[in-house]
């Protein structure tokens, strides 16, 4: 997601060069692996691999923009062994933690209103909610809907609302994993979708003793079930992504 005036040219993402980004956290899904992998698997971003106490994708996305904000550090990196590393929050002012205000979905969307960066990689229906006319206006939020616009993949932009036809990927919800060859998986499946009909039983697994997002995410209205292939669930370019992330420090 961008401002709409960088639209005025009919900017691909390889114009995203050398500007600042804000992403939703290091190695989260929709604004670190799924842009990350996308723009590495294009040959739009290079692969830097020049510091053996940075994780390769780190040193690719600084090298890549100007100022990052990625907050977030993971027992993986940005640092080996799990350190934080100051070049992914030069446009956060040096806050690497959960707590910095452009951290997660609706942060890197306040980023962009408060000039912090120029593109934010973020989920669908954050700016359609966070904006000033959006459903739910968050009370920093400074720009309308149509004050941004979404960079599509083959050039050009979108409108905010038109995410559908203008994304990286169609990254699907979460899922629960099993082993296919459980012999009682059916009957796993099924005690699942039955509690996931209890309003007890999600309450009981979103929010422990304050802390939200436990198990299930905090809002979570109801468990169904899935009885296709992990390759199925999941879209092809969101698993190309994630295997061009992994395969940069193989």
């Amino acid at each position: 997601m961008v401002k709409s005036e960088f639209c005025a040219s009919n900017p691909t993402l390889a114009d995203l060069a050398g500007k600042r980004s804000c992403h939703t956290g290091f190695r989260k899904t929709a604004g670190w692996n799924m842009p990350v992998g996308f723009l590495v698997s294009q040959g739009i971003m290079d692969v830097k691999d020049e510091n053996d106490l940075v994780t390769d994708d780190a040193e690719s996305v600084a090298a890549f923009f100007s100022e990052v904000c990625a907050p977030r550090v993971t027992a993986d990196g940005p640092g080996v062994g799990g350190t934080s590393w100051a070049p992914l929050c030069t446009a956060c002012d040096g806050d690497c933690s959960e707590d910095s205000p452009y951290y997660d979905y609706a942060g890197t969307v306040h980023g962009v209103m408060e000039g912090v960066c120029d593109v934010a990689f973020t989920k669908q229906d954050v700016v359609p909610t966070y904006a000033t006319d959006g459903s739910e206006p968050a009370d920093w939020a400074t720009l309308a809907k149509d004050d941004l616009a979404l960079l599509c993949p083959n050039g050009g932009c979108a409108s905010v609302e038109d995410y559908a036809n203008c994304n990286l990927g169609r990254v699907p919800a979460h899922a629960i994993v099993a082993d296919a060859r459980n012999p009682n998986l059916d009957a796993i499946k099924d005690a699942l979708v039955a509690a996931g009909n209890s309003e007890g039983f999600l309450e009981s697994t979103t929010e422990v003793e304050g802390q939200e997002n436990v198990i299930f995410a905090a809002g979570t209205e109801a468990l169904f079930r899935v009885d296709i292939t992990f390759e199925e669930f999941y879209d092809p370019n969101v698993l190309a992504a994630f295997e061009a992330v992994r395969a940069l420090d193989d």
